[in-house]
């Protein structure tokens, strides 16, 4: 957890919401381009790549933060 994450985020590319951290993990969605998440400052760090735990309508996934522009 991380206060400094928490957020409203908007996505810089079509990004694949996943059921975990990690592209090998089931996609849920795509959120596309300049769609907007938020962030309550969850994550995990995988391969290298940090990876939020967002909200996006009524979804709950991971995205990778490489897609992602705080606002």
């Amino acid at each position: 957890f991380s206060k400094e994450l928490a957020g409203a985020y908007q996505t810089t590319a079509n990004l694949n919401l996943r059921c975990g951290a990690g592209t090998h993990k089931s996609k849920i969605t795509v959120i596309p381009k300049n769609g907007r998440v938020r962030c309550y400052g969850y994550y995990t760090k995988y391969d290298g790549t940090i990876w939020y735990l967002v909200v996006y309508n009524n979804h709950t996934g991971f995205v990778s933060s490489k897609y992602c522009k705080k606002l």
